[in-house]
């Protein structure tokens, strides 16, 4: 189980990623912006592929894609209450 095998996997695919592992847990951080996510067969292919390379779980960050046109981060407000 290595992030580079994944991300390596994930690159053939077509779904070029940088993935960090927290244990069994993969994040995916795009490389490029673009819909590819969006399309549940490559959603499928890629836990599919997580769970090959030994991971239990797949996390997808976007906050690094996600800009406004000044180049701030565009995104959800999170609340503590």
């Amino acid at each position: 189980m290595t992030a580079a095998t994944l991300e390596r996997a994930l690159a053939s695919l077509g779904v070029p990623c940088v993935v960090e592992a927290e244990h069994r847990l993969a994040i995916l951080r795009p490389k490029v912006q673009g819909n590819s996510f969006a399309k549940p067969a490559v959603r499928a292919r890629i836990v599919a592929l997580a769970l090959e390379h030994g991971f239990t779980h797949v996390a997808l960050d976007l906050a690094d894609v996600h800009t406004t046109g000044e180049g701030e981060r565009a995104g959800a407000v999170v609340s503590g209450d």
